[in-house]
């Protein structure tokens, strides 16, 4: 039986795939409300079920008042949702929207997380970084072929599933990468595909130390694509064609 996240994700995706076969413009504009309204429930239920586990005493075994730091993390990730999508409403640059859920991933994630957003070429061969690693790490990476002899974003966005490597140092696909890992100091890096119905990309999370990818883990960085394919289909909507 599937969870109530799941199914609100699954809803979401059903509306940005229907949104990707009508062409009435208003159409495929309020699909694209519906999918973004579906992904904010989402992302509102998980709050409410660390609530629940809070008034459940599953937070409070040291008998601290605090509340959890995961609340108060998925609060500021739900904020940093709304706002990428009135960003989205009001058509400022999707690399704009797209920092803002850069700056909720980094902060749900924690510790020395860092984060990007990469989208494919429109003939779907090569990878563009557009916002989250430093400037001489994008150009160092600009064109990244996508395929199945690649790796990281590149095999992830070839196959659709995630590629998780918890430590670059010990994993032979990135034999000719670990210069690339130790200049800039990371050594996990999990790579998650983006899929609309005409472009695809990747979300990367990129972490100091090795570090092995949780079902929550996953699971969130799950949430951050759907929202990130919503953002990247209106930016292609609002193009000239």
């Amino acid at each position: 039986m599937r969870t109530k996240q799941e199914i609100l994700k699954s809803r979401a995706e059903e509306c940005s795939r229907q949104a990707e076969l009508v062409t009435d413009p208003l159409i495929r504009h309020d699909f694209l409300e519906l999918a973004a309204q579906w992904l904010e429930l989402a992302a509102l239920h998980r709050e409410l079920e660390v609530r629940r586990e809070e008034m459940n005493g599953s937070y409070r075994a040291s008998g601290s008042k605090a509340r959890p730091e995961i609340l108060i993390k998925l609060e500021s990730w739900r904020r940093d949702q709304r706002r990428a999508f009135e960003m989205a409403t009001m058509g400022e640059a999707l690399e704009t929207a797209l920092a803002a859920l850069v700056r909720g991933a980094r902060n749900v994630f924690g510790g020395d997380v860092r984060a990007a957003f990469y989208l494919a070429n429109p003939a779907g061969t090569a990878l563009h970084h557009v916002v989250g690693m430093p400037a001489a790490y994008a150009e160092a990476v600009d064109g990244f072929k996508i395929g199945a002899d690649s790796l990281a974003c590149g095999l992830a966005t070839h196959i659709g599933r995630p590629i998780l490597t918890a430590d670059v140092a010990t994993d032979p696909r990135w034999t000719a990468w670990r210069g690339m890992a130790d200049k800039f100091d990371y050594r996990g890096c999990w790579s998650f595909p983006i899929r609309t119905g005409t472009r695809c990309g990747s979300f990367a999370i990129y972490s100091q130390c090795p570090r092995e990818a949780t079902a929550a883990d996953v699971d969130f960085a799950e949430l951050i694509t759907l929202t990130a394919a919503i953002l990247i289909t209106r930016h292609i909507d609002k193009k000239p064609r």
